[in-house]
C-alpha cells in the first residue's frame, strides 16, 4: 500500500536542462547517427505539445546554439529577443542557429498554436 502511495504522489521529474545535458540525454545508441553537436537542443512537438526535449535551455553568453524543432503540424517557430523565425512543416526538422550574444531569458514559441515551447536562458559572461 505504501509503495502505491509513493508512486502516486512522488514529485514530477525536472524537465529543465542545459544544452549540454540535453545533448547527453539525446546521445545516440551505437547503431544511430553521430552524436549531437555541442550547443544543439532538439525538441519534438506533437498535437501542439512538447513531447521531447528540454523546456528550459541554458547556455552561456557567446555560445553557438542550434535549436532543432520537429512538429507534426505546420506552424511558425519564433525566438523572442533574437527575432529569429522558422517555418515548421510536418515531420521536417527546422533549425534556428545563432550566437547567444544577449544575456537574459527568451521565449521560444509556436505562433499559430500559441504554445510556449521552451525558454532559452543565456547566462552573462562574468
Amino acid at each position: 500500500m505504501l509503495g502505491l502511495l509513493f508512486i502516486a504522489f512522488r514529485p514530477a521529474p525536472q524537465v529543465a536542462a542545459s544544452v549540454e545535458e540535453s545533448r547527453s540525454a539525446l546521445a545516440p545508441t551505437p547503431q544511430a547517427s553521430p552524436a549531437a553537436a555541442p550547443g544543439l537542443a532538439e525538441l519534438i512537438v506533437k498535437n501542439a505539445t512538447l513531447v521531447s526535449g528540454p523546456s528550459r535551455i541554458k547556455v552561456r553568453q557567446g555560445d553557438a546554439v542550434t535549436l532543432r524543432v520537429t512538429s507534426d503540424q505546420d506552424d511558425e517557430l519564433h525566438l523572442h529577443g533574437y527575432d529569429l523565425e522558422a517555418q515548421l512543416q510536418p515531420g521536417v526538422a527546422a533549425n534556428l542557429s545563432f550566437i547567444a550574444d544577449r544575456s537574459g531569458r527568451f521565449d521560444l514559441e509556436l505562433h499559430r498554436s500559441h504554445l510556449e515551447l521552451a525558454v532559452v536562458e543565456v547566462e552573462p559572461i562574468p
